[in-house]
C-alpha cells in the first residue's frame, strides 16, 4: 500500500502519533528508525522529484545544523571532546577564552536527537500535504471535530504552497532574464543578497493578489466560516488500514504506559522490583 492510497483519516492519525512520539522519545537511535520511516514516507508520497528533493535538503540542513549547533555551544558536563581549538595567547584568547572552540560528543548526540525529532514531524506532515488531496483532507480534518472555518484555512494554506513556489519561481527567473547572475564568483555576496531580498516584493505582492482573488470567490459562493459545511463523502477503511490503525495506537499506549512508570521509578513515587527489565529498557531505548 502506497501512502498516496491511505485514507485521509488515517494519514492524520499517523501524523498525531509521529508528534506524539518525537515529543516522548530522547534516544537518538529509536528516533532515527522513525525519522529514517517518515522521510521513506515522503519519498514515496508520490509527489515530484523536484518538491521531494527540496524537502529531503531541507530536511538534511536542519538536522546537521542542529547537531553542530548543539556540539558546539554544549555546556553540561560530561562532555568528551571530538574536535577543539583554544588559542593560547592574541586577540583570538581574548575573543574565545581558553576555552576556545569545541565540538563535544555529548552535545552533538542531543543535538541530533533534537534534528530527528524535527526530521520526524516534518517529514510526517510533508508526507501528508503531498499526497492528500485537499478535499479529502478537509473531510478527515473535520471527522476530528476540528471547527469548518479552521480546517478550511489550513487546507488553503496547504493550496498556497505551490502557488508561493511558482510565484518565487518566476520572480528568480525575471532577475536572471535581467541579467542576475547567482554564482559567488561573478557577483558579490552582498548584491546577491540585495537582489534576493528585493524578490520579496514581487512574490508577496502576487500572494496577496491570489488571496484577495480567493476570498472574493469564496465569500460570493456564500461560505461562512461558522457553519459545518457540507459532509464530504469518505470511503471505509480497509483491513490493512484498521490494522494500521489499531498498531500504532497499541504502541503508542504501551510507549506512555511505559515512560510514565519510568517517571514514576525515577521521581521515587513508585517501585515494583519485577519491573526492573522494563526500566532498563525505557532508560536504554527510548
Amino acid at each position: 500500500m502506497n501512502v498516496r492510497g491511505l485514507e485521509a483519516r488515517v494519514k492524520l492519525l499517523l501524523l498525531g502519533v509521529a508528534g506524539l512520539w518525537a515529543v516522548t522519545l530522547e534516544r537518538p537511535l529509536l528516533l532515527g528508525v522513525l525519522a529514517g520511516s517518515a522521510v521513506l514516507a515522503l519519498c514515496l508520497s508520490g509527489a515530484g522529484w523536484r518538491r521531494i528533493l527540496a524537502a529531503l535538503g531541507g530536511l538534511a540542513l536542519a538536522l546537521w545544523g542542529l547537531a553542530l549547533m548543539q556540539g558546539f555551544f554544549y555546556a553540561q558536563a560530561p562532555r568528551t571532546e571530538i574536535w577543539g581549538w583554544h588559542p593560547q595567547s592574541g586577540w583570538a584568547l581574548a575573543l574565545f577564552g581558553p576555552d576556545g572552540v569545541a565540538l563535544y560528543r555529548e552535545g552533538f548526540a542531543h543535538g541530533l536527537a533534537q534534528g530527528l525529532r524535527v526530521v520526524l514531524a516534518a517529514a510526517a506532515g510533508l508526507a501528508v500535504a503531498f499526497s492528500t488531496d485537499p478535499g479529502a483532507l478537509l473531510g478527515a480534518l473535520t471527522f476530528f471535530r476540528v471547527p469548518y472555518g479552521l480546517a478550511f484555512m489550513a487546507v488553503t494554506a496547504l493550496r498556497f504552497g505551490p502557488l508561493l513556489a511558482q510565484e518565487a519561481t518566476q520572480a528568480w527567473t525575471a532577475a536572471r532574464l535581467r541579467g542576475f547572475e547567482p554564482a559567488p564568483w561573478r557577483t558579490p555576496p552582498w548584491s546577491g543578497a540585495a537582489v534576493t531580498f528585493g524578490l520579496l516584493r514581487p512574490v508577496l505582492a502576487g500572494c496577496v493578489r491570489r488571496a484577495g482573488t480567493l476570498a472574493a470567490s469564496i465569500q460570493s459562493r456564500g461560505f461562512e466560516p461558522a457553519k459545518r459545511g457540507v459532509e464530504l463523502p469518505r470511503r471505509k477503511l480497509r483491513a490493512l488500514e484498521w490494522l494500521l490503525v489499531w498498531a500504532v495506537l497499541s504502541a503508542s499506549a504501551a510507549l506512555l504506559a511505559a515512560k510514565g512508570l519510568y517517571f514514576l521509578y525515577a521521581e521515587d513515587w513508585y517501585y515494583r522490583t519485577e519491573w526492573r527489565a522494563l526500566y532498563a529498557f525505557v532508560r536504554e531505548w527510548t
